[in-house]
């Protein structure tokens, strides 16, 4: 179908009463619907414009870039068609630690968050005190920076000879220490050491056993006993009668002399 030639804008109803824009007619030639030439009978202007009407609803309800337009046109020439999580942003790491400030570009909002983390991890893995930590803040300010064996305990002896005591201070232990070991010095002064030899002559109390040449008694008497000399004793005097003595005596021979 087509309008023919009206000289001026019409206002689009369609048979419902919806009003539409104004579409200008050019002077001078027809306008084709159906791609003909042909005249539009008054009767069927109603028709077309319903057509019309049906036909700009069509292109306006087209959701798919009718207009074939870019993104250019809308002002985004420069965003890449990826999702936020798939961008992928270039930057160059700071030079220097500073604060990320609302509204700079992302590259350089990576390049400092780039530099903080780089410093973290060269922060964590320093080992070295990088917090200048003293033996005051771990509660170790009275330690001395020695090894247990070359550490150099003050003390003085104690006054008498104790027992040392579990929980007792350094200094007090070794003080009571060296107090024994003076009183354990004093005893021995003038003792003898543990192996030695002693002279016969050295030997004036005391029995010395026969392992070591003596006889095992304290006494006279009581050797004369344990040897049986005491024994030998009696039975000759038993065996010498007076008769014997008298003939003795009368040869000279004292047999009453011990």
């Amino acid at each position: 179908m087509a309008i023919k030639e009206i000289n001026s804008l019409i206002r689009l109803k369609d048979k419902d009463g919806n009003e539409y824009i104004a579409y200008p007619i050019t002077k001078g030639e027809n306008t084709t619907y159906d791609g003909t030439t042909s005249g539009l009978a008054a009767e069927d202007l109603q028709g077309a414009i319903d057509e019309l009407a049906t036909n700009h609803k069509t292109h306006e309800g087209n959701k798919s870039n009718p207009h074939g337009v870019t993104k250019t046109q809308v002002g985004l020439a420069n965003v890449p068609n990826v999702a936020t999580n798939d961008q992928t942003p270039t930057y160059t790491e700071a030079s220097t630690l500073a604060k990320m400030t609302s509204g700079e570009k992302l590259n350089v909002a990576f390049g400092k968050i780039s530099k903080a983390v780089t410093d973290l991890i060269s922060h964590l893995a320093n080992k070295s005190n990088p917090h200048a930590v003293t033996k005051s803040q771990v509660g170790l300010a009275n330690v001395p920076n020695v090894t247990t064996n070359n550490q150099t305990p003050t003390f003085s002896a104690a006054t008498s000879d104790e027992d040392i005591v579990s929980g007792e201070t350094l200094s007090t232990i070794f003080g009571k220490l060296l107090k024994s070991i003076q009183t354990l010095r004093t005893g021995l002064s003038g003792k003898a050491a543990s192996s030695h030899n002693h002279a016969a002559t050295a030997i004036t109390s005391g029995t010395l056993g026969l392992a070591r040449g003596g006889t095992g008694q304290t006494s006279l008497a009581s050797v004369k006993s344990a040897f049986g000399i005491t024994a030998l004793e009696t039975a000759m005097e038993s065996l010498v009668s007076d008769e014997t003595i008298a003939a003795a005596e009368a040869a000279g021979i004292d047999l009453t002399t011990e």
